[in-house]
């Protein structure tokens, strides 16, 4: 499981041994959509070991066709107010490995520099279960005299519309009283959060009979920044500036956009895109790239016989102004605080469509039925957007028996206690439709996730650790 300079560096003198534990989850891979039994694997062996119950529940990916699973860990008496410690097991994709400067090219490679363990997933969020694991080993004589049971989750498919605590939902053992939402928040209380819809429309080509050999061809490229989806202004989408330069070109119509691609996951700004183009021969390319700073090079394969609909690019532009009305309503609890849309993903190849991915963060006082009336009111007439996943967003009031249990804790622990709400979208609403009292919390920035040279600080894990300890000393 260990790469080779993983192996090497933990028996070094002085590794803080938190770094061997965080090596051994952040290296078994478990992308989103595909088979996650190597991460689980790590973790039935330490709750094993600490006496813990084992069940899970598995089911096949409809779009890999790979295994993934929930992990379902007991310990303490059975009853019917048991405390849920959640934390989800997948991960977004590792995305371009040039940009992982701290690991040398492998986003799965677990490089500890100073006190920061670098690798995707470290702050989303596999290292929230080390610091419960930390805690759950220092109380391990006491684990037997819980007063109420510890139930510890590990969800699959979080990262693609919560979909393991969907299914953990759909019958669930036991029913959640209280439940903690593992993310990166540092610490910090999170009692809120947006809901999302994830939605996709799909564009037919139009066609032509035969290339024309007296058009030239071209390749657009074009580079942002990669950031959560959440907070769309927090990245430099690729797609949206892409289609904003060729929404110019196509005001001509002499000129022809016959491919556009971008994005390697739907909840990440998309970091690059390009479009294939045609143009009549005295299109001056060079001084056109010069003009919007673009790199555009001749295009040299199979020259296409299929163009994007104008439809398209009314739909791109309907949707900006959709997401411009959403920043007009501001609650400032929120960050960002307004409703926001993130356009993740575009592919030119889906079975003869152009097919767009795309998010919407609204607030929790509209349901995400409300929500996804609204999208399709607005595009009803220009094409049928299908809905992917949709979620409701939560809040959780301060005087709520999860808070209360969680500030006894951070009693214990000395530390102080803030309140924030978040824009990201967590298995919270699921628990909480379960009637559970949810609060979200974790170790670890919130801004490097779903970025490059994502990570965690050792500092953070154990300060997480002992807010966990503190929790099973409130519940013994």
């Amino acid at each position: 499981m260990f790469s080779k300079l993983v192996a090497f560096s933990a028996i070094e003198a002085g590794v803080d041994p938190i770094y061997r534990d965080a090596a051994a989850l952040l290296e078994a891979q478990s992308v989103t959509k595909f088979d996650n039994s190597s991460v689980l694997r790590v973790a039935e062996g330490w709750l094993t070991h600490l006496g813990f119950r084992l069940a899970s529940q598995t089911t096949l990916n409809s779009e890999t066709g790979q295994p993934e699973t929930n992990l379902i860990a007991r310990i303490g008496p059975r009853g019917d107010n048991p405390v849920f410690w959640l934390t989800h097991s997948d991960t977004v994709p590792g995305g371009d490995s040039t940009l992982w400067t701290e690991t040398r090219g492998d986003p799965f490679r677990a490089v500890l520099k100073g006190d920061r363990i670098y690798a995707r997933g470290a702050s989303d969020t596999k290292l929230n279960f080390l610091s419960q694991v930390l805690a759950l080993r220092d109380a391990a004589p006491q684990l037997g005299r819980l007063a109420r049971e510890l139930v510890v989750l590990l969800t699959f498919g979080e990262e693609s519309g919560l979909r393991g605590a969907k299914h953990f939902a759909q019958a669930p053992d036991p029913l959640p009283s209280i439940a903690f939402i593992g993310e990166p928040t540092q610490g910090i209380f999170l009692n809120a959060h947006k809901g999302r819809i994830l939605a996709r429309a799909r564009f037919p080509y139009n066609h032509i009979e035969s290339s024309d050999s007296h058009r030239k061809y071209f390749q657009i490229s074009v580079s942002g920044r990669a950031y959560h989806s959440s907070d769309p202004d927090g990245g430099d989408n690729a797609i949206v500036r892409l289609v904003d330069v060729v929404s110019q070109l196509v005001g001509s119509t002499h000129i022809l956009v016959h491919h556009l691609e971008g994005g390697t996951a739907h909840n990440i700004v998309p970091d690059s895109a390009r479009a294939v183009i045609s143009v009549p021969a005295t299109f001056d390319a060079d001084a056109f790239g010069r003009q919007m700073g673009l790199t555009i090079t001749a295009y040299d394969e199979e020259q296409p016989t299929r163009f994007i609909p104008r439809t398209f690019f009314e739909f791109m532009r309907k949707l900006a102004e959709f997401d411009i009305e959403g920043r007009r309503l501001v609650h400032e609890a929120y960050d960002p605080p307004f409703e926001t849309v993130s356009v993740g993903l575009v592919n030119g190849n889906d079975h003869g469509h152009l097919t767009v991915t795309f998010d919407y963060r609204f607030f929790p006082r509209r349901s995400a039925d409300e929500a996804w009336q609204l999208l399709e009111n607005t595009f009803r007439e220009t094409v049928t957007v299908e809905k992917i996943a949709s979620n409701d967003g939560t809040y959780t009031s301060p005087m709520s028996p999860v808070i209360t249990l969680a500030l006894d804790a951070m009693r214990r622990t000395g530390f102080d206690v803030y309140f924030k709400t978040m824009s990201g979208n967590t298995e919270a609403s699921v628990m909480s439709a379960l009637g559970a009292s949810s609060l979200i919390i974790g170790p670890g920035p919130w801004g490097v996730v779903h970025q490059p040279n994502e990570y965690n600080t050792i500092p953070d894990i154990r300060r997480m650790a002992a807010f966990y300890r503190a929790v099973l000393a409130e519940i013994s």
